[in-house]
């Protein structure tokens, strides 16, 4: 299941008047609703975003690379280093099977240094599979490490033990990583052509990500900051009936993501029933309801609507950073209310951030990200 971005519903308000008094003209703001004291200059943390390496680069690439890779059996060659081998083993020690020991089916990657390795005058039990054929039935010697009782509790008798075991090599399989070329990333990429483009767009993606991740963490500490100087005047019914209806359409769009009906989606997952998710939705609406009329009051005094092309890029880019391969696949996994609040409320957030002021934490350093 792929990480849900869940965001607070934002209401729509029609805000009335500014007050306007003085040198607080534009730090205070209010409708019918709600008084908004302060909205600038409020105090918030302040993030050291981290630098991508180019190390970091190549690491992601090397991760999307691993997402094509092809496990291809071998028949025609022996084994070697970096095959997955499928065997049957049966140690003994001076020709007597010992506990755990033997074991049919055994998977094991060669080279990964999951079993013993070379200890006294023998090689390694992983290297001695390397060079035989599938179908071959083997022995090979190896001995225990001296210490090998502190890793596998009750086994003292191993320390230190040579052991001779029997191997049958029933499959070789070869893990095949494609080769970062143009070609692949033209087939992968939703922008470059090229490998430089491609390094260039994933570096862009993880600082992106990174952006979005301080501005999602400071947006929290700034919203908590701003509800201390927002005075309520009256909560209207509206908008807690639209946040609910908004909130229940979202969890309706997870339930059918993952193949759920929605009653059913409840009672398995979330193990509610609809009438009391409703009751649960009903207080988170009335506990957010007046952060989102600050919101909204920010947002339209101060001209922070988006165009419909800056919502689009903005879809674009949050559905690229949550894992999804089309803006529309993003909008049809949330629902395109939830997501319009979601880039809302950014937005604001940034406006705030941009108008704070940044403190230290409490040891006195920035706090770093990442």
């Amino acid at each position: 299941m792929k990480k849900r971005m869940i965001a607070t519903i934002i209401a729509t308000v029609v805000a009335l008047s500014m007050v306007a008094c003085g040198a607080d003209a534009d730090r205070e703001l209010s409708n019918e609703y709600i008084i908004i004291h302060q909205y600038r200059g409020l105090e918030v943390t302040e993030v050291v975003l981290p630098e991508i390496t180019d190390d970091d680069v190549e690491s992601a690439i090397q991760r999307e690379l691993m997402q094509g890779v092809i496990h291809q059996d071998i028949t025609n060659r022996p084994a070697r280093i970096g095959d997955l081998v499928t065997i049957d083993f049966a140690g003994s020690i001076d020709g007597v099977f010992f506990d755990g020991g033997t074991a049919q089916g055994t998977q094991l990657h060669l080279g990964a240094g999951a079993f013993i390795g070379p200890y006294g005058n023998y090689d390694g039990f992983e290297e001695q599979i390397v060079g035989h054929n599938v179908g071959d039935s083997f022995d090979i010697t190896v001995q225990f490490p001296h210490d090998y009782s502190m890793f596998a509790h009750g086994a003292e008798h191993l320390d230190g033990a040579v052991a001779i075991f029997n191997i049958t090599l029933h499959a070789i399989t070869e893990t095949i990583i494609p080769e970062l070329t143009d070609e692949w990333v033209q087939e992968n990429s939703r922008s470059s052509t090229t490998v430089a483009e491609y390094r260039d767009e994933i570096r862009k993606q993880m600082e992106d990500s990174n952006r979005i991740g301080v501005l999602f963490r400071q947006q929290h500490e700034v919203f908590t900051a701003l509800m201390e100087h927002v005075e309520v005047i009256e909560i209207p019914q509206w908008v807690i009936d639209n946040e609910v209806a908004i909130q229940e359409s979202l969890y309706r769009n997870m339930a059918a993501a993952e193949g759920f009906e929605y009653e059913e989606f409840l009672r398995e997952v979330l193990r509610v029933d609809e009438t009391m998710f409703r009751e649960q939705l009903v207080a988170f609406a009335m506990d957010n309801a007046s952060l989102q009329l600050a919101i909204e009051l920010i947002k339209e005094r101060n001209n922070l609507a988006l165009s419909d092309e800056e919502m689009h890029n903005r879809i674009e880019e949050l559905a690229i950073l949550s894992g999804h391969d089309s803006a529309q696949e993003y909008i049809e996994w949330l629902g395109i209310e939830v997501i319009h609040s979601t880039i809302i409320q950014l937005r604001v957030a940034e406006f705030l951030i941009e108008h704070a002021v940044m403190v230290e934490d409490l040891d006195g350093d920035a706090v770093p990200v990442g």
